[in-house]
């Protein structure tokens, strides 16, 4: 992370924006006001939240990213925490199989490990493509960038 810019900033731009189906981006105006060179953050993310049922016990975005960089690496982050405690305990638990980090294919560089979800219907017949398609992702990834990018 540049010194001086908020990982919160990071992500509250990165909101502003949607993927094209050609690779395009597009102003997701969802979070954002401006057009996508000038995006304008209008403040919606950080009151977007996790929550049971009807609200009840919400986790806010804002806290969960805030608690990411104020909280010692030994310490579990607010959403593993809230996740813990109100469901199933899945978010975060890499911490308790101990391995948290994977190297970049070809490369000693360390990397967190990435858990996806929310990829939508795989139906039997297809879900070998949609695999390896993921996986391919992953390893384009890692070919271009072997090492940490720096801008």
């Amino acid at each position: 992370m540049p010194q001086g810019v908020e990982l919160w900033t990071v992500l509250e731009h990165l909101a502003c924006y949607r993927n094209s189906r050609d690779g395009g981006l597009w102003l997701d105006s969802d979070f954002c006001q401006g057009n996508v060179d000038d995006p304008k953050p209008n403040g919606k993310l950080k009151k977007k939240a996790w929550s049971l049922q009807r609200g009840r016990k919400p986790l806010r975005v804002k806290k969960w990213v805030t608690s990411i960089v104020t909280r010692p690496a030994t310490h579990p982050d607010a959403l593993s925490e809230w996740d813990e405690k109100h469901c199933d305990g899945q978010i975060g638990g890499f911490d308790k199989l101990g391995k948290k980090f994977e190297t970049v294919l070809g490369s000693n560089r360390e990397v967190p490990i990435w858990e996806f979800r929310g990829l939508g219907v795989s139906w039997r017949k297809n879900l070998l493509e949609r695999m390896l398609a993921m996986q391919s992702a992953v390893i384009e990834l890692h070919k271009k960038y072997p090492e940490e990018p720096t801008s």
